[in-house]
Order: C-alpha cells, then sequence, then structure tokens
C-alpha cells in the first residue's frame, strides 16, 4: 500500500509529464505558426517587390517614350538624321555625306531613340574635339541587321585613353550598343587622319517592341 507521500509524488510526475507533453506540443504549434507567418510575409514582400519592378517598367517605358523625338517616330531615322545634318551643317560649319538604303530600316521604338543618341553624340564629340571639315554617315540594312558606318577627317585619338575615362561620350556610345545587343568596332589612331565607328546591331520585329 502507498503512503500518502507516494501518491502526491506519483501524482505530481504524472502532471508533469502530462505538462511538458503540453508545452511540447504547444512549442510546435508556434513554431508552425511563425513558419507559416514568416511564409506570409515572404509572401507579402515578393507581390511588393513585384509591383515595384511593375511601376518602375512603366516608369522607364513613359520616359522612353518622353525622350523620343515626335519626327523620329513620325517620319524614322533617315529623315532625323538628315534634319541633324542640316541643323549641324547651318551652326557649325560641319560637312555631311549621307549614305541610306531606299527604305526606312526596319526598327522598334527602343532602337530608333538609342540609335538616334548614339548618332547624336558623335556628332558631338566630332564637333568638339575632331576638329573634323566632313562626317560620313551610311546606314546598310540586310534582313537581320543594320550597320551603322559612321567616319570624320579629324585629328584622331588615342582610344585606349578613352576607354579609361568613365565619363567619356565613347563609353555612353558603348553603353548604348551593348544595351541593343550589338557591337563597336572603333578605329582612331592619334596624329592620324579620321576615325571610323562600324556599329552593327540585330535588327528586331517592331512588333515585340517592350518599349511600349
Amino acid at each position: 500500500m502507498h503512503s500518502g507521500g507516494d501518491q502526491r509524488e506519483q501524482i505530481a510526475n504524472e502532471l508533469k509529464e502530462d505538462l511538458d507533453k503540453l508545452l511540447g506540443k504547444a512549442q510546435s504549434q508556434i513554431q508552425k505558426i511563425n513558419r507559416e507567418i514568416k511564409k506570409l510575409s515572404d509572401l507579402q514582400l515578393l507581390v511588393k517587390a513585384e509591383q515595384l519592378v511593375d511601376k518602375a517598367v512603366v516608369e522607364v517605358n513613359r520616359f522612353s517614350h518622353e525622350m523620343i523625338p515626335d519626327s523620329l517616330i513620325d517620319y524614322g531615322l533617315i529623315s532625323i538624321i538628315e534634319e541633324l545634318a542640316a541643323t549641324t551643317e547651318g551652326k557649325n560649319g560641319l560637312n555631311f555625306e549621307l549614305h541610306f538604303p531606299s527604305r526606312e530600316p526596319n526598327l522598334t521604338d527602343l532602337q530608333l531613340v538609342n540609335i538616334y543618341r548614339i548618332l547624336l553624340e558623335i556628332v558631338n564629340n566630332v564637333i568638339h574635339h575632331a576638329q573634323a571639315s566632313t562626317l560620313y554617315i551610311k546606314l546598310e540594312e540586310t534582313p537581320t541587321q543594320l550597320y551603322l558606318f559612321v567616319a570624320d577627317d579629324g585629328k584622331g585619338f588615342d582610344t585606349t585613353k578613352i576607354q579609361a575615362e568613365s565619363t567619356s561620350g565613347i563609353k555612353r556610345i558603348r553603353a548604348r550598343i551593348k544595351y541593343l545587343n550589338g557591337s563597336l568596332e572603333l578605329i582612331s589612331l592619334p596624329g592620324h587622319r579620321g576615325t571610323n565607328y562600324n556599329i552593327q546591331l540585330p535588327i528586331e520585329d517592331p512588333k515585340n517592341d517592350y518599349s511600349v
């Protein structure tokens, strides 16, 4: 026969075991709840990130369209180059020789605006640095590629030094060409006449223009 003390001890042990089990289950449930909260938090962060990306895309597209001259969209690349040449010749005395295909190249708005900015950068470099009298621009198109040849008769420069200058116009030209998945062959030497920009760009289907 058990004494009263033994019975109390047994009851206490049983209560302790029950309490330990209960606390263990409670701890397990809390851990599950924490995991679900974390999943919900991660989901909310993911949704917020997606919303921010969507907003950024909209803003970039809006900005891109604002930066596109109306005449570039209305009349095309050839017309805007001719307009640029006429304006520049009148103000800076630089002569242009232009050679274009018989029709407008089949380009997206995104390609149009970047090619236009590339040409603006080249013209700016020629005016301010090349001391050139003539700028030659030629466009050629195949079903899959656009070739843009630009050459001046200026004083030339050391291309290795230009590449080291992070703020140079050449850096910006290279960045735009890279953005369009194109390539640039830059030929120039100090003390030699002229600089050649040989640019090759893939032609995309305007139906896949992601700028709209």
